[in-house]
């Protein structure tokens, strides 16, 4: 369990060189962008404009709140701030199972003994 944070750093570097990362990136969609977009949205202003008289007005900028508010979640969803979200699935019918080889076997079991441990840990 000592090389667990070294995993896991692995697998945080693993992830940014993901296809898909990689892509938005080629694009400009990069997290320095993203995390820039995400401010300008969290001071977000709507300036309406009206006619009047013949005359197109516009009034004083205000407050955006419904975009700032879906920027402030975002940002703390980035974040981790909230508990992770459960999902509750039922099905009906049969399931078909597809039995797994040696080496499927092998990780699933690893995987079960993994969580094991972690929960011995948590009571």
């Amino acid at each position: 369990m000592a090389d667990e944070p070294n995993n896991l750093r692995q697998k945080m570097l693993d992830s940014l060189n993901s296809p898909i990362i990689k892509c938005l990136d080629s694009k400009g969609i990069t997290l320095d962008k993203l995390a820039d977009k995400l401010i300008e949205e969290l001071d977000a202003t709507n300036v309406k404009q009206f006619q009047y008289e013949g005359h197109v007005v516009e009034a004083d900028p205000l407050i955006a709140w419904d975009i700032r508010q879906k920027a402030r979640q975002d940002a703390h969803k980035l974040r981790g701030d909230y508990p992770a979200e459960k999902k509750h699935i039922s099905l009906e019918g049969s399931i078909q199972s597809i039995p797994l080889d040696e080496e499927g076997q092998a990780k699933l079991e690893a995987a079960k003994e993994l969580i094991r441990e972690r929960a011995k840990k948590v009571e």
